[in-house]
């Protein structure tokens, strides 16, 4: 039997734009080019979709409807991992400038050139790929790995706290339980004593007598009889 070789990963990419045509057009370039290919409607939905799945690279439309491009490229670098961002827009440099270039790796022109398209999209799984492997070079964890360790980390430690507060609240209870053991055992002890010696063990001093109130006889009435 010959070896089975296995299929080369396709590089996971998520198509954002409201335009259906254009949202095909791309989908279309992308999945040519290699790439497992998703699309969203919008931002929300975009969104929705990251919180389910890993993507490399986000082809994302600055103009949509309930949350534009710009606000998702802000939701995106809170993300751990998070994709690489490249905005298709058909606005001016102007327009562009306010996006943070750290999260911005390219920048594609409507209306597009399809093989510039497709190349931008190679190019820029290539330098992810590229990147991860010095960093598998250097010992270093990539920005997603790190990232995902932090994220354990703080997990980690919360479950770690929460023991703490249990482990707390049960020695709290321990040594209340030992302060009421401690006392019984104090007056086991007197009893013990008592049985020994033959006097009987301490009791707690009576309550004192209340006195007796005397009845003053008001005016016209007789006195109380003394018994």
């Amino acid at each position: 039997m010959g070896v089975v070789k296995k299929k080369p990963r396709k590089t996971p990419l998520l198509v954002v734009d409201d335009d259906r045509i254009i949202r095909k057009l791309l989908t279309r370039v992308a999945e040519r080019a290699g790439f497992e290919v998703d699309s969203a409607r919008d931002g929300v939905e975009a969104l929705e979709m990251l919180s389910r799945k890993e993507y490399e690279i986000a082809i994302v439309d600055l103009m949509m409807p309930r949350l534009s491009g710009y606000e998702l490229v802000q939701r995106i670098s809170n993300l751990a991992p998070r994709p690489t961002v490249i905005v298709a827009t058909a606005l001016t440099n102007g327009d562009v400038a306010s996006l943070d270039d750290s999260m911005v790796r390219r920048v594609i022109r409507k209306p597009f050139d399809i093989e510039a398209v497709a190349a931008a999209l190679i190019e820029t799984a290539q330098d992810i790929a590229a990147q991860r492997a010095a960093d598998a070079a250097t010992g270093q964890k990539s920005p997603a790995v790190v990232a995902k360790d932090t994220t354990k980390l703080a997990k980690e430690a919360t479950v770690l706290s929460k023991d703490a507060t249990v482990v707390a609240k049960d020695a709290n209870v321990l040594s209340k339980d030992a302060t009421v053991l401690a006392k019984q055992a104090s007056i086991v002890a007197q009893e013990a004593k008592s049985l020994a010696t033959g006097t009987p063990a301490e009791e707690p001093p009576a309550a004192p007598a209340k006195p007796e109130e005397k009845v003053v006889p008001t005016k016209g009435q007789p006195p109380p009889k003394e018994h």
